[in-house]
């Protein structure tokens, strides 16, 4: 079981970057971007719930994972 006390690394706009261009998607519209941003969000607030399952903080550090990589592989 993960620590409950979830404090977010990266927003919602580096994650949505890195996950674009992990996917070979840096040509996000702007509709997509703010969807992913929206998701990504939504998920942060479902990570930060110490009542939510913990597979939410689970994703959302991956996803920090993701940015981390991006910014050594830049």
């Amino acid at each position: 079981m993960m620590d409950k006390e979830f404090r977010c690394e990266y927003c919602a706009e580096e994650i949505t970057e890195a996950l674009a261009k992990a996917a070979g998607r840096e040509d996000l519209d702007g509709r997509e971007r703010g969807e992913v941003e929206d998701a990504v969000s939504w998920l942060e607030a479902a990570a930060e719930n110490p009542y939510n399952h913990d597979y939410f903080r689970t994703l959302y550090r991956l996803m920090e994972q993701i940015v981390e990589h991006a910014e050594r592989t830049a």
